[in-house]
Protein backbone atom coordinates (compact mmCIF):
# COMPACT_ATOMS: atom_id res chain seq x y z
CA UNK A 1 0.00 0.00 0.00
CA UNK A 2 1.49 3.41 -1.05
CA UNK A 3 -0.32 6.73 0.30
CA UNK A 4 0.73 9.03 -2.88
CA UNK A 5 -0.06 12.16 -0.95
CA UNK A 6 3.45 11.42 0.86
CA UNK A 7 4.81 12.69 -2.09
CA UNK A 8 2.93 15.95 -1.54
CA UNK A 9 5.42 17.98 0.68
CA UNK A 10 3.28 21.50 0.01
CA UNK A 11 0.56 23.17 -1.75
CA UNK A 12 -2.64 22.03 -3.71
CA UNK A 13 -3.78 18.12 -2.31
CA UNK A 14 -7.24 18.67 -4.15
CA UNK A 15 -5.19 17.76 -7.50
CA UNK A 16 -6.12 14.55 -10.08
CA UNK A 17 -4.04 11.37 -9.75
CA UNK A 18 -3.42 9.67 -13.40
CA UNK A 19 -1.32 6.32 -14.13
CA UNK A 20 0.98 6.77 -16.92
CA UNK A 21 2.66 3.12 -17.12
CA UNK A 22 -0.25 1.31 -17.48
CA UNK A 23 0.05 -0.32 -13.68
CA UNK A 24 -3.71 -0.72 -13.63
CA UNK A 25 -4.33 0.44 -10.04
CA UNK A 26 -6.93 1.88 -8.03
CA UNK A 27 -6.33 5.78 -7.64
CA UNK A 28 -9.60 6.68 -6.44
CA UNK A 29 -8.35 6.85 -2.88
CA UNK A 30 -4.52 8.30 -3.39
CA UNK A 31 -4.09 7.61 0.34
CA UNK A 32 -3.89 3.89 0.10
CA UNK A 33 -3.09 2.68 -3.37
CA UNK A 34 -2.34 -1.00 -3.52
CA UNK A 35 0.04 -2.66 -6.07
CA UNK A 36 -0.73 -6.28 -5.35
CA UNK A 37 -0.02 -8.15 -8.05
CA UNK A 38 1.43 -5.25 -10.45
CA UNK A 39 4.58 -6.52 -12.54
CA UNK A 40 7.67 -5.57 -10.48
CA UNK A 41 9.08 -2.48 -12.62
CA UNK A 42 9.60 1.10 -12.64
CA UNK A 43 5.76 3.17 -12.88
CA UNK A 44 4.87 6.82 -13.31
CA UNK A 45 2.34 8.22 -11.58
CA UNK A 46 1.30 11.79 -12.44
CA UNK A 47 -0.59 14.11 -10.63
CA UNK A 48 -2.13 17.98 -11.64
CA UNK A 49 -3.09 20.56 -9.68
CA UNK A 50 -6.62 21.93 -10.01
CA UNK A 51 -6.54 25.26 -7.71
CA UNK A 52 -4.45 27.34 -10.64
CA UNK A 53 -5.59 31.03 -10.75
CA UNK A 54 -5.43 33.33 -14.24
CA UNK A 55 -3.16 33.74 -15.53
CA UNK A 56 -1.45 31.03 -13.87
CA UNK A 57 -2.10 27.59 -15.02
CA UNK A 58 -2.40 23.75 -13.35
CA UNK A 59 1.09 22.19 -13.00
CA UNK A 60 2.04 18.52 -13.13
CA UNK A 61 4.32 16.24 -11.30
CA UNK A 62 5.20 12.96 -11.94
CA UNK A 63 6.51 10.87 -9.58
CA UNK A 64 8.04 7.13 -10.33
CA UNK A 65 7.15 4.08 -8.06
CA UNK A 66 9.33 1.10 -8.11
CA UNK A 67 7.23 -2.02 -7.54
CA UNK A 68 9.70 -4.95 -6.45
CA UNK A 69 8.61 -8.76 -5.91
CA UNK A 70 9.51 -9.54 -2.45
CA UNK A 71 9.85 -13.01 -2.00
CA UNK A 72 12.20 -12.97 -5.16
CA UNK A 73 15.76 -11.46 -5.44
CA UNK A 74 15.53 -8.35 -6.59
CA UNK A 75 16.46 -8.03 -10.54
CA UNK A 76 15.26 -4.73 -12.12
CA UNK A 77 17.32 -3.02 -14.82
CA UNK A 78 16.89 -0.20 -16.94
CA UNK A 79 14.53 -0.23 -20.09
CA UNK A 80 16.01 2.43 -21.91
CA UNK A 81 19.18 -0.15 -23.35
CA UNK A 82 22.24 1.38 -23.90
CA UNK A 83 24.18 2.99 -26.69
CA UNK A 84 27.81 3.27 -27.51
CA UNK A 85 30.54 3.89 -29.94
CA UNK A 86 32.96 1.81 -31.23
CA UNK A 87 36.22 2.35 -28.90
CA UNK A 88 34.26 3.74 -25.91
CA UNK A 89 33.81 2.33 -22.33
CA UNK A 90 31.01 2.26 -19.87
CA UNK A 91 30.03 1.17 -16.63
CA UNK A 92 27.30 -1.53 -16.19
CA UNK A 93 26.52 -0.88 -13.00
CA UNK A 94 24.70 2.49 -14.03
CA UNK A 95 22.25 0.21 -16.05
CA UNK A 96 21.14 -1.38 -12.38
CA UNK A 97 18.03 0.02 -11.09
CA UNK A 98 17.88 -2.63 -8.20
CA UNK A 99 18.96 -5.97 -8.10
CA UNK A 100 20.97 -8.92 -6.19
CA UNK A 101 24.88 -9.77 -7.12
CA UNK A 102 25.34 -11.04 -10.57
CA UNK A 103 27.78 -10.78 -13.41
CA UNK A 104 27.13 -9.30 -17.21
CA UNK A 105 27.98 -11.30 -20.68
CA UNK A 106 26.87 -9.88 -23.71
CA UNK A 107 24.93 -12.52 -26.09
CA UNK A 108 23.06 -12.27 -29.50
CA UNK A 109 25.72 -9.75 -31.65
CA UNK A 110 26.42 -9.76 -35.39
CA UNK A 111 28.58 -11.87 -37.21
CA UNK A 112 32.11 -11.05 -36.66
CA UNK A 113 35.01 -11.85 -34.81
CA UNK A 114 35.18 -9.31 -31.97
CA UNK A 115 32.38 -8.43 -29.39
CA UNK A 116 32.02 -6.33 -26.72
CA UNK A 117 34.52 -7.14 -23.92
CA UNK A 118 33.19 -6.95 -19.99
CA UNK A 119 35.79 -6.86 -17.13
CA UNK A 120 33.70 -6.84 -13.77
CA UNK A 121 30.89 -3.89 -14.83
CA UNK A 122 33.25 -2.58 -17.57
CA UNK A 123 32.07 -3.01 -21.05
CA UNK A 124 34.96 -2.56 -23.63
CA UNK A 125 34.07 -1.62 -27.65
CA UNK A 126 37.03 -1.21 -28.80
CA UNK A 127 37.42 -2.98 -31.98
CA UNK A 128 34.23 -4.56 -31.54
CA UNK A 129 31.66 -5.56 -35.03
CA UNK A 130 28.87 -2.37 -34.74
CA UNK A 131 25.35 -3.73 -34.36
CA UNK A 132 23.16 -4.90 -32.48
CA UNK A 133 23.85 -6.80 -29.41
CA UNK A 134 22.13 -8.14 -25.76
CA UNK A 135 23.30 -7.48 -22.64
CA UNK A 136 22.35 -10.20 -19.75
CA UNK A 137 22.71 -9.63 -16.18
CA UNK A 138 22.43 -13.18 -14.52
CA UNK A 139 22.24 -13.14 -10.53
CA UNK A 140 24.74 -15.13 -8.65
CA UNK A 141 22.35 -16.64 -6.11
CA UNK A 142 19.04 -17.41 -8.16
CA UNK A 143 16.00 -19.14 -6.45
CA UNK A 144 13.48 -21.24 -8.21
CA UNK A 145 10.24 -19.55 -9.53
CA UNK A 146 11.79 -16.55 -9.60
CA UNK A 147 13.77 -14.88 -12.85
CA UNK A 148 17.42 -15.64 -12.57
CA UNK A 149 18.26 -13.12 -15.29
CA UNK A 150 17.40 -10.20 -17.36
CA UNK A 151 18.52 -8.33 -20.54
CA UNK A 152 18.66 -4.56 -22.11
CA UNK A 153 19.73 -4.11 -25.81
CA UNK A 154 23.07 -2.82 -26.89
CA UNK A 155 24.00 -1.06 -29.71
CA UNK A 156 27.63 -0.50 -31.16
CA UNK A 157 27.88 1.89 -33.60
CA UNK A 158 30.93 2.05 -36.31
CA UNK A 159 33.00 5.24 -36.07
CA UNK A 160 32.19 7.34 -38.94
CA UNK A 161 35.02 7.65 -41.98
CA UNK A 162 36.37 10.76 -43.73
CA UNK A 163 38.17 10.66 -46.80
CA UNK A 164 39.34 13.39 -48.75
CA UNK A 165 38.18 12.64 -52.31
CA UNK A 166 39.97 16.14 -53.83
CA UNK A 167 41.08 20.04 -53.01
CA UNK A 168 40.69 22.49 -56.35
CA UNK A 169 41.29 26.21 -56.60
CA UNK A 170 38.74 27.99 -58.61
CA UNK A 171 40.28 30.09 -61.64
CA UNK A 172 40.72 33.45 -58.95
CA UNK A 173 43.13 31.39 -57.00
CA UNK A 174 41.07 33.64 -53.98
CA UNK A 175 39.02 30.78 -53.06
CA UNK A 176 38.97 26.68 -53.21
CA UNK A 177 36.64 23.73 -52.58
CA UNK A 178 36.66 20.77 -51.57
CA UNK A 179 35.55 17.03 -52.22
CA UNK A 180 34.58 14.67 -48.92
CA UNK A 181 33.52 11.50 -48.78
CA UNK A 182 32.34 9.52 -45.08
CA UNK A 183 30.20 7.26 -43.90
CA UNK A 184 28.82 9.48 -41.21
CA UNK A 185 25.12 10.31 -41.46
CA UNK A 186 25.60 14.48 -41.25
CA UNK A 187 28.83 16.53 -41.95
CA UNK A 188 29.22 20.43 -41.07
CA UNK A 189 32.55 22.30 -41.74
CA UNK A 190 33.90 25.28 -39.98
CA UNK A 191 34.66 27.27 -43.07
CA UNK A 192 32.96 27.12 -46.80
CA UNK A 193 29.43 26.29 -47.89
CA UNK A 194 28.06 22.66 -47.21
CA UNK A 195 25.60 20.81 -49.42
CA UNK A 196 25.28 17.06 -50.08
CA UNK A 197 25.97 15.58 -53.34
CA UNK A 198 24.67 12.11 -52.18
CA UNK A 199 25.68 8.51 -51.57
CA UNK A 200 27.89 10.01 -48.61
CA UNK A 201 29.47 12.96 -50.29
CA UNK A 202 30.06 16.32 -49.54
CA UNK A 203 30.81 19.41 -51.49
CA UNK A 204 32.29 22.28 -49.38
CA UNK A 205 33.01 25.35 -51.64
CA UNK A 206 33.56 28.92 -51.18
CA UNK A 207 36.77 28.72 -48.67
CA UNK A 208 39.27 31.25 -48.94
CA UNK A 209 42.62 30.08 -50.40
CA UNK A 210 45.23 29.27 -47.46
CA UNK A 211 42.24 28.75 -45.01
CA UNK A 212 42.47 25.23 -43.27
CA UNK A 213 38.83 23.65 -43.05
CA UNK A 214 38.21 21.43 -39.72
CA UNK A 215 35.60 19.05 -40.84
CA UNK A 216 32.84 17.26 -38.30
CA UNK A 217 31.18 13.60 -39.11
CA UNK A 218 28.54 12.18 -36.64
CA UNK A 219 26.64 8.99 -36.61
CA UNK A 220 23.09 8.67 -37.25
CA UNK A 221 22.15 8.74 -33.88
CA UNK A 222 24.90 10.94 -32.28
CA UNK A 223 26.66 9.00 -30.74
CA UNK A 224 29.62 8.52 -32.60
CA UNK A 225 31.78 11.38 -33.87
CA UNK A 226 34.83 12.15 -35.51
CA UNK A 227 37.08 15.33 -36.97
CA UNK A 228 39.65 15.50 -39.70
CA UNK A 229 41.16 18.76 -40.43
CA UNK A 230 41.98 20.01 -44.31
CA UNK A 231 44.96 21.94 -45.15
CA UNK A 232 43.69 24.88 -47.22
CA UNK A 233 46.11 24.79 -50.22
CA UNK A 234 48.43 27.70 -51.61
CA UNK A 235 46.45 28.29 -54.47
CA UNK A 236 49.12 30.30 -56.27
CA UNK A 237 51.27 27.15 -56.75
CA UNK A 238 51.07 25.26 -60.19
CA UNK A 239 52.73 21.94 -59.17
CA UNK A 240 50.91 19.54 -60.65
CA UNK A 241 51.55 15.18 -60.05
CA UNK A 242 50.20 12.04 -61.49
CA UNK A 243 47.34 10.68 -59.58
CA UNK A 244 48.86 6.99 -58.69
CA UNK A 245 46.49 4.16 -58.29
CA UNK A 246 45.20 3.61 -54.93
CA UNK A 247 46.62 -0.11 -55.41
CA UNK A 248 49.27 -1.33 -57.16
CA UNK A 249 49.67 -5.40 -57.42
CA UNK A 250 52.74 -6.95 -58.34
CA UNK A 251 53.69 -10.87 -58.38
CA UNK A 252 55.94 -11.77 -55.03
CA UNK A 253 59.35 -11.94 -56.44
CA UNK A 254 59.02 -8.85 -59.13
CA UNK A 255 60.21 -5.41 -58.92
CA UNK A 256 57.59 -2.70 -60.23
CA UNK A 257 59.37 1.15 -61.08
CA UNK A 258 57.49 4.03 -60.32
CA UNK A 259 57.94 6.93 -62.49
CA UNK A 260 55.15 9.25 -61.89
CA UNK A 261 55.06 12.32 -63.88
CA UNK A 262 55.62 15.79 -62.38
CA UNK A 263 54.57 19.06 -64.48
CA UNK A 264 53.93 22.95 -63.93
CA UNK A 265 57.18 23.28 -60.31
CA UNK A 266 58.43 26.47 -60.03
CA UNK A 267 62.16 25.72 -60.19
CA UNK A 268 63.15 21.99 -59.87
CA UNK A 269 60.51 18.97 -58.35
CA UNK A 270 62.33 16.69 -55.55
CA UNK A 271 60.43 13.60 -55.04
CA UNK A 272 60.62 11.74 -51.14
CA UNK A 273 58.91 8.43 -50.86
CA UNK A 274 57.94 6.86 -47.53
CA UNK A 275 57.90 3.29 -47.33
CA UNK A 276 57.46 0.02 -45.29
CA UNK A 277 61.30 0.33 -44.72
CA UNK A 278 62.30 3.60 -44.96
CA UNK A 279 62.76 7.03 -46.57
CA UNK A 280 64.10 7.93 -49.99
CA UNK A 281 64.51 10.96 -52.27
CA UNK A 282 64.64 9.84 -55.88
CA UNK A 283 62.68 10.33 -58.88
CA UNK A 284 61.59 7.08 -58.95
CA UNK A 285 61.17 4.31 -56.42
CA UNK A 286 61.23 0.21 -57.47
CA UNK A 287 58.18 -1.47 -55.81
CA UNK A 288 59.02 -5.36 -54.29
CA UNK A 289 57.48 -5.41 -51.12
CA UNK A 290 53.98 -4.86 -49.65
CA UNK A 291 52.78 -2.43 -48.09
CA UNK A 292 51.34 1.84 -47.70
CA UNK A 293 53.70 4.22 -49.37
CA UNK A 294 53.21 8.05 -49.73
CA UNK A 295 54.97 10.26 -52.23
CA UNK A 296 55.63 13.46 -51.36
CA UNK A 297 56.86 16.22 -54.10
CA UNK A 298 57.95 19.79 -53.71
CA UNK A 299 59.29 22.15 -55.67
CA UNK A 300 61.65 25.60 -54.87
CA UNK A 301 58.39 27.51 -54.35
CA UNK A 302 57.06 25.48 -51.43
CA UNK A 303 54.91 24.02 -53.10
CA UNK A 304 53.50 20.51 -52.26
CA UNK A 305 51.51 17.71 -53.64
CA UNK A 306 51.36 14.32 -51.65
CA UNK A 307 49.56 11.02 -52.92
CA UNK A 308 49.28 7.86 -50.43
CA UNK A 309 49.09 3.93 -52.12
CA UNK A 310 49.22 0.75 -51.53
CA UNK A 311 51.39 -2.05 -52.73
CA UNK A 312 49.76 -5.62 -53.20
CA UNK A 313 50.81 -8.84 -54.18
CA UNK A 314 48.67 -10.73 -56.31
CA UNK A 315 50.42 -14.22 -57.05
CA UNK A 316 50.76 -17.48 -55.14
CA UNK A 317 52.08 -17.03 -51.54
CA UNK A 318 52.58 -20.84 -50.50
CA UNK A 319 50.96 -24.22 -50.82
CA UNK A 320 49.76 -26.70 -48.43
CA UNK A 321 51.94 -29.88 -49.55
CA UNK A 322 51.95 -33.64 -48.46
CA UNK A 323 54.10 -36.27 -49.02
CA UNK A 324 53.75 -39.83 -49.49
CA UNK A 325 56.99 -41.74 -49.26
CA UNK A 326 58.20 -44.29 -51.66
CA UNK A 327 57.54 -47.93 -51.12
CA UNK A 328 61.60 -48.46 -50.89
CA UNK A 329 64.50 -45.16 -50.38
CA UNK A 330 66.13 -45.88 -54.39
CA UNK A 331 62.00 -46.08 -55.64
CA UNK A 332 60.40 -43.17 -57.07
CA UNK A 333 56.73 -44.16 -56.51
CA UNK A 334 55.99 -41.95 -54.10
CA UNK A 335 53.61 -39.29 -54.06
CA UNK A 336 53.19 -35.38 -53.43
CA UNK A 337 49.48 -34.02 -52.68
CA UNK A 338 49.13 -30.21 -52.99
CA UNK A 339 46.47 -29.84 -51.05
CA UNK A 340 46.00 -26.39 -51.24
CA UNK A 341 47.26 -23.04 -52.68
CA UNK A 342 47.43 -19.70 -50.57
CA UNK A 343 46.29 -16.57 -52.53
CA UNK A 344 46.81 -16.60 -56.16
CA UNK A 345 44.30 -16.05 -59.30
CA UNK A 346 43.57 -19.99 -60.38
CA UNK A 347 43.93 -22.16 -63.02
CA UNK A 348 46.92 -22.62 -61.89
CA UNK A 349 50.15 -24.52 -63.34
CA UNK A 350 52.26 -27.18 -61.48
CA UNK A 351 56.07 -28.45 -62.06
CA UNK A 352 58.16 -30.61 -59.92
CA UNK A 353 61.91 -30.29 -60.22
CA UNK A 354 61.74 -28.52 -63.29
CA UNK A 355 59.66 -31.22 -65.34
CA UNK A 356 56.51 -31.64 -67.05
CA UNK A 357 54.18 -28.67 -65.99
CA UNK A 358 50.65 -29.41 -65.69
CA UNK A 359 47.76 -27.28 -65.37
CA UNK A 360 45.59 -27.46 -62.49
CA UNK A 361 41.94 -26.57 -62.06
CA UNK A 362 40.86 -28.24 -59.02
CA UNK A 363 42.99 -29.23 -55.60
CA UNK A 364 43.57 -31.48 -54.11
CA UNK A 365 46.11 -32.67 -57.20
CA UNK A 366 48.36 -35.71 -56.97
CA UNK A 367 52.00 -35.51 -58.04
CA UNK A 368 53.19 -39.28 -58.75
CA UNK A 369 56.76 -40.60 -59.38
CA UNK A 370 58.35 -38.82 -56.51
CA UNK A 371 61.34 -40.36 -54.42
CA UNK A 372 62.89 -39.70 -51.40
CA UNK A 373 65.10 -36.34 -50.56
CA UNK A 374 64.17 -32.69 -51.41
CA UNK A 375 62.20 -31.08 -54.25
CA UNK A 376 60.96 -28.00 -55.00
CA UNK A 377 57.27 -27.63 -56.69
CA UNK A 378 57.01 -24.70 -58.86
CA UNK A 379 53.23 -23.17 -58.99
CA UNK A 380 52.30 -20.51 -61.56
CA UNK A 381 48.82 -18.87 -61.79
CA UNK A 382 46.79 -17.68 -64.56
CA UNK A 383 48.44 -14.05 -64.46
CA UNK A 384 52.26 -15.61 -64.64
CA UNK A 385 53.15 -15.33 -60.88
CA UNK A 386 55.17 -18.11 -59.67
CA UNK A 387 56.38 -19.09 -56.33
CA UNK A 388 58.75 -22.33 -55.33
CA UNK A 389 57.42 -24.58 -52.68
CA UNK A 390 60.01 -26.77 -51.07
CA UNK A 391 59.33 -30.21 -50.27
CA UNK A 392 61.28 -32.99 -48.38
CA UNK A 393 60.25 -36.82 -48.81
CA UNK A 394 61.86 -38.60 -46.13
CA UNK A 395 60.72 -41.95 -44.17
CA UNK A 396 62.14 -42.57 -40.87
CA UNK A 397 60.84 -46.04 -41.14
CA UNK A 398 63.93 -46.85 -43.84
CA UNK A 399 67.35 -47.91 -42.82
CA UNK A 400 70.75 -46.42 -43.51
CA UNK A 401 73.40 -47.63 -45.78
CA UNK A 402 76.46 -46.04 -45.20
CA UNK A 403 79.97 -47.36 -46.18
CA UNK A 404 82.06 -44.00 -45.26
CA UNK A 405 83.44 -41.32 -46.60
CA UNK A 406 85.65 -41.22 -49.61
CA UNK A 407 89.29 -41.61 -48.63
CA UNK A 408 93.12 -40.84 -50.29
CA UNK A 409 95.76 -43.00 -49.28
CA UNK A 410 99.33 -43.10 -50.93
CA UNK A 411 100.03 -45.75 -52.58
CA UNK A 412 101.33 -49.36 -51.38
CA UNK A 413 99.20 -48.06 -47.86
CA UNK A 414 95.85 -49.34 -47.21
CA UNK A 415 92.39 -47.63 -45.59
CA UNK A 416 90.11 -49.47 -43.07
CA UNK A 417 86.56 -49.06 -45.03
CA UNK A 418 83.73 -49.53 -41.77
CA UNK A 419 80.50 -49.79 -43.65
CA UNK A 420 77.08 -49.70 -41.71
CA UNK A 421 73.30 -50.97 -42.56
CA UNK A 422 71.35 -49.84 -39.33
CA UNK A 423 67.62 -50.70 -39.56
CA UNK A 424 67.73 -52.96 -42.79
CA UNK A 425 67.06 -56.71 -42.79
CA UNK A 426 69.60 -57.79 -45.02
CA UNK A 427 69.08 -60.30 -47.17
CA UNK A 428 71.72 -60.29 -50.14
CA UNK A 429 75.00 -58.35 -50.16
CA UNK A 430 76.94 -57.07 -53.61
CA UNK A 431 80.53 -55.50 -53.83
CA UNK A 432 81.87 -53.88 -56.56
CA UNK A 433 84.13 -54.70 -57.37
CA UNK A 434 84.60 -57.99 -55.95
CA UNK A 435 86.12 -57.98 -52.28
CA UNK A 436 86.81 -60.93 -49.98
CA UNK A 437 83.97 -59.80 -47.83
CA UNK A 438 80.46 -61.15 -48.54
CA UNK A 439 78.70 -58.89 -45.81
CA UNK A 440 78.52 -55.90 -44.30
CA UNK A 441 81.86 -55.65 -42.12
CA UNK A 442 85.00 -54.14 -41.54
CA UNK A 443 87.81 -54.59 -44.07
CA UNK A 444 91.33 -53.18 -45.01
CA UNK A 445 91.67 -51.90 -48.00
CA UNK A 446 94.76 -50.93 -50.79
CA UNK A 447 93.75 -50.76 -53.98
CA UNK A 448 97.03 -49.74 -56.47
CA UNK A 449 94.91 -47.30 -58.77
CA UNK A 450 92.24 -44.80 -57.87
CA UNK A 451 88.82 -47.34 -57.45
CA UNK A 452 85.64 -46.36 -56.98
CA UNK A 453 83.89 -48.88 -54.57
CA UNK A 454 80.16 -49.49 -54.21
CA UNK A 455 77.46 -51.95 -52.37
CA UNK A 456 74.48 -52.99 -53.13
CA UNK A 457 71.72 -54.33 -50.38
CA UNK A 458 68.53 -55.72 -50.68
CA UNK A 459 66.59 -56.24 -47.61
CA UNK A 460 64.04 -59.26 -47.14
CA UNK A 461 61.46 -56.74 -48.22
CA UNK A 462 62.68 -56.38 -51.69
CA UNK A 463 64.28 -52.80 -51.55
CA UNK A 464 67.89 -51.82 -52.49
CA UNK A 465 70.18 -49.55 -51.15
CA UNK A 466 73.35 -48.49 -52.13
CA UNK A 467 76.20 -46.51 -51.22
CA UNK A 468 79.49 -45.96 -52.95
CA UNK A 469 83.00 -44.41 -51.57
CA UNK A 470 86.08 -43.19 -53.81
CA UNK A 471 89.44 -44.43 -53.09
CA UNK A 472 92.24 -42.23 -54.35
CA UNK A 473 95.59 -43.80 -54.86
CA UNK A 474 98.55 -41.32 -54.91
CA UNK A 475 102.15 -41.95 -55.42
CA UNK A 476 104.72 -41.39 -52.68
CA UNK A 477 104.77 -37.80 -51.69
CA UNK A 478 106.62 -35.77 -54.46
CA UNK A 479 107.99 -32.04 -53.52
CA UNK A 480 110.19 -29.88 -55.51
CA UNK A 481 111.06 -26.49 -54.88
CA UNK A 482 114.01 -24.65 -57.31
CA UNK A 483 117.36 -23.16 -55.56
CA UNK A 484 117.96 -20.40 -57.51
CA UNK A 485 115.48 -18.06 -59.16
CA UNK A 486 116.02 -14.82 -61.51
CA UNK A 487 113.11 -12.71 -60.99
CA UNK A 488 114.08 -10.32 -64.41
CA UNK A 489 110.57 -11.02 -66.33
CA UNK A 490 112.08 -12.96 -68.88
CA UNK A 491 109.48 -15.85 -68.34
CA UNK A 492 112.36 -17.94 -66.98
CA UNK A 493 112.44 -18.82 -63.27
CA UNK A 494 111.15 -15.93 -62.74
CA UNK A 495 109.39 -17.19 -59.78
CA UNK A 496 109.97 -19.63 -56.99
CA UNK A 497 106.89 -22.07 -57.35
CA UNK A 498 105.91 -25.80 -55.43
CA UNK A 499 105.61 -28.21 -57.73
CA UNK A 500 104.05 -31.24 -55.53
CA UNK A 501 101.59 -34.43 -55.99
CA UNK A 502 100.07 -33.87 -52.95
CA UNK A 503 96.39 -32.84 -52.75
CA UNK A 504 95.63 -29.19 -52.31
CA UNK A 505 93.61 -29.52 -49.26
CA UNK A 506 96.63 -31.06 -47.34
CA UNK A 507 98.59 -27.63 -47.99
CA UNK A 508 99.05 -25.21 -45.66
CA UNK A 509 101.77 -22.46 -45.93
CA UNK A 510 105.01 -21.05 -47.72
CA UNK A 511 107.34 -18.33 -45.98
CA UNK A 512 110.10 -16.97 -47.13
CA UNK A 513 112.99 -15.58 -44.33
CA UNK A 514 116.21 -13.34 -44.93
CA UNK A 515 119.26 -14.47 -43.37
CA UNK A 516 118.81 -13.11 -39.89
CA UNK A 517 115.50 -14.73 -39.75
CA UNK A 518 112.85 -12.09 -40.47
CA UNK A 519 109.91 -12.69 -42.36
CA UNK A 520 109.77 -11.39 -45.87
CA UNK A 521 106.84 -13.28 -47.68
CA UNK A 522 104.20 -15.92 -46.35
CA UNK A 523 101.42 -17.73 -48.12
CA UNK A 524 99.07 -19.10 -46.25
CA UNK A 525 96.30 -21.97 -48.47
CA UNK A 526 95.71 -20.91 -51.74
CA UNK A 527 97.63 -22.96 -53.55
CA UNK A 528 99.61 -23.33 -55.61
CA UNK A 529 102.22 -21.70 -53.45
CA UNK A 530 104.69 -19.35 -55.13
CA UNK A 531 107.09 -16.22 -54.58
CA UNK A 532 107.81 -13.59 -56.89
CA UNK A 533 111.33 -12.16 -55.03
CA UNK A 534 109.45 -9.46 -53.29
CA UNK A 535 109.13 -8.10 -50.26
CA UNK A 536 106.83 -5.77 -49.32
CA UNK A 537 105.76 -4.85 -52.61
CA UNK A 538 109.72 -3.98 -53.51
CA UNK A 539 112.39 -6.50 -55.71
CA UNK A 540 114.37 -8.09 -52.50
CA UNK A 541 118.08 -7.70 -53.53
CA UNK A 542 120.45 -10.51 -55.12
CA UNK A 543 121.34 -12.80 -51.97
CA UNK A 544 120.46 -16.35 -50.40
CA UNK A 545 117.31 -16.53 -48.50
CA UNK A 546 115.36 -19.37 -46.53
CA UNK A 547 111.93 -21.41 -47.61
CA UNK A 548 109.52 -22.84 -45.03
CA UNK A 549 107.34 -25.06 -46.93
CA UNK A 550 104.12 -26.87 -44.46
CA UNK A 551 101.75 -29.44 -45.58
CA UNK A 552 99.91 -31.82 -43.96
CA UNK A 553 100.15 -36.25 -44.19
CA UNK A 554 97.65 -38.36 -44.46
CA UNK A 555 97.09 -39.15 -40.73
CA UNK A 556 96.42 -34.79 -40.22
CA UNK A 557 100.20 -34.35 -39.02
CA UNK A 558 102.00 -31.29 -39.83
CA UNK A 559 105.16 -32.18 -42.32
CA UNK A 560 108.07 -29.40 -42.86
CA UNK A 561 110.11 -28.42 -46.01
CA UNK A 562 113.19 -26.03 -45.27
CA UNK A 563 115.92 -25.08 -48.10
CA UNK A 564 117.53 -22.35 -49.62
CA UNK A 565 116.61 -20.30 -52.61
CA UNK A 566 119.06 -17.95 -54.43
CA UNK A 567 117.77 -14.81 -55.69
CA UNK A 568 119.93 -13.33 -58.92
CA UNK A 569 118.93 -9.87 -60.22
Amino acid sequence: MINLFSFIVQGDGTGVWADLDGAMVDLSDPTNVDFDGVTPGLYRILYTTQTALAPCVDSMYTFTVLVEDCACPALILSSAGLGMCQASTSDLNDQIINAAPGSWAVTNGPPGPTWPQINGSQLNTMGAEPGNYTLVYTLTDSVPGCAASASIPLVVEAIPIITVVSVDCDPSNAFYSSIVQTSGASLTADFGDVTSAGAGQYNIDNVPQGQDITVMVSSATGLCATSLVIPGPDCSCTLMAEDIADTITFCPGDTFVLIPIVTGGQGLAFSTWITPYGTFMRPTLPLYREGQYIWIVRDEAGCEERDTFNAEFIGPEGAIITSISPSCPGSTDGQLMVDSIIAGTPPFMIQLDNGVVNTVSQLPYLIDNVGLGNHIVTITDIIGCAIDVPVVVDNQDFGLLDIGPDETIQKGDSVLIQPSADGIVISTVTWNPTLPVTGIQDFWYGPEVTTLISVSVQDTAGCIYEDELLVTVLDKESIYIPNIISPDGNQVNDELVVITNLPVEQLVSLEIFDRWGSLLYGQYGDAPFHWDGKAKGEMVQTGVFVYKFTWKDQKDRIKVKVGDVTVLR
